[in-house]
């Protein structure tokens, strides 16, 4: 007899794993179907089923995994038919495979906690520590609704951040293409007119049948230089900065940007400090709360800075002493810390420090929303204004010159 595993539901029930043993594939299935159940899938003791592969997670689906388990705990809910479910109503392919891998482990009688820690190797660094050690501490229900919390509002920040970038660039681009009509069409027919006549241009009027010239020349050639232009966009963002400077100096000089610099750099820092303070409670070391945050980093700059302040921790440094130390981190966190070492609450204060960035976000995205379209409109209706009137300069010199 030979022993295999089985996953099979039936009509409008959760699905249901085990083992049953049988002489072939075919002789199981039919047992199978004649006990009722209408959907099964047999797997050899050694196959691993095809949501068990262990293949790592992505971080999106990290973060479906842990949002669903955290809702569904605190709603008291079952959680293996509630990732079932979940699984089905999943747009990523990712997210829902490590859902129904863990429904599996959950419906063959593991306990949540064991379940996670058999999908550690699919797990990213960051999630693993988090949920031996709260585990450990028996508060893995708790932990993993801090951690869908902290995911929530670092996906909410990123989110204002694109949204404060792109409103500005959507006006922006209108505008000039409204403002593109002026060189294309109308300063065309003057300059045409002033050759006829042969009239002398001031210089402004000069300048302004160059800029026709052009814009015309980039119009009629849109399709050489754009590609080039994004190419050497990309290649400076992704090649020759990171090549340059490492991925931590090239996002370094992405804070320095005008505007939105300081947007990205707050950002990180509120991901930074909520994630530092969940692992913080659930007690890991600082050390290696800091090494685990850095794997869970999506900025380079703080991946690069938590590996150094592991380091320094592990030589007994103080939080606030690593932090000082390392570049390219706001200088507000650092009184934040420093307050928390002294009464205990490092957590807390972290915690602080994270709603104090993230509010820095939104308020500086609502203010980049709501003077930069009224900026670009000002800029534009000067640059319509002083071409209108350099265009008109020689024909007032040449009505003048008549009288």
């Amino acid at each position: 007899m030979t022993r295999f595993r089985y996953v099979a539901s039936r009509s409008g029930a959760a699905r249901v794993a085990g083992e049953i043993e049988s002489p072939t594939r075919d002789d199981a299935e039919r047992q199978l179907r004649a006990a009722g159940y209408d959907s099964v899938e047999i797997f050899a003791e050694d196959q691993p089923s095809p949501d068990a592969v262990d293949t790592p997670w992505t971080a999106r689906a990290t973060a479906d995994v842990v949002d669903r388990v955290a809702q569904l705990a605190g709603d008291g809910l079952s959680l293996a038919a509630g990732l079932r479910a979940a699984a089905d109503e999943s747009a990523g392919r990712g997210s829902a495979r490590a859902m129904r891998q863990l429904a599996e482990q959950l419906e063959q009688g593991q306990s949540l906690d064991e379940a996670l820690r058999r999908s550690s190797r699919s797990l990213p660094p960051h999630v693993q520590g988090l949920v031996l050690a709260a585990a450990r501490t028996g508060r893995l229900g708790t932990t993993l609704h801090e951690l869908s919390e902290q995911q929530r509002l670092v996906r909410e920040a990123v989110m204002s951040v694109w949204q404060s970038v792109a409103y500005p660039l959507c006006v922006l681009t209108i505008s000039l293409l409204l403002l593109l009509i002026l060189p294309l069409l109308v300063v065309p027919e003057f300059k045409k007119m002033f050759g006829e006549f042969g009239i002398h241009l001031p210089a402004i009027t000069q300048a302004v049948i160059a800029i026709s010239d052009i814009s015309i020349w980039l119009v009629h050639n849109v399709v050489i230089w754009l590609p080039l232009v994004i190419i050497g966009v990309w290649g400076t963002m992704y090649l020759v900065l990171p090549g340059l400077l490492g991925r931590a100096g090239a996002r370094r000089v992405l804070y320095a940007a005008p505007g939105i610099g300081r947007l990205w750099q707050w950002t990180a820092t509120a991901e930074f400090s909520n994630l530092l303070a969940v692992l913080l409670e659930a007690g890991l070391p600082l050390p290696e709360a800091l090494r685990l945050t850095g794997a869970g980093m999506h900025d380079a700059n703080y991946r690069d800075a938590c590996r150094r302040m592991g380091d320094l921790a592990e030589q007994a440094s103080p939080l606030s002493g690593c932090l000082d130390s390392q570049s390219g981190i706001p200088t507000s966190l650092l009184p934040l810390v420093r307050w928390g070492e002294k009464t205990g609450e490092v957590a807390d204060s972290l915690r602080t420090a994270a709603a104090m960035f993230i509010e820095r976000v939104r308020l500086r995205s609502v203010l980049l929303r709501s003077i930069a379209p009224p900026m670009v409109f000002i800029v534009v209706l000067v640059v319509i204004s002083l071409s209108v009137v350099s265009l008109f300069l020689p024909l007032i010199s040449l009505v003048s010159g008549l009288a």
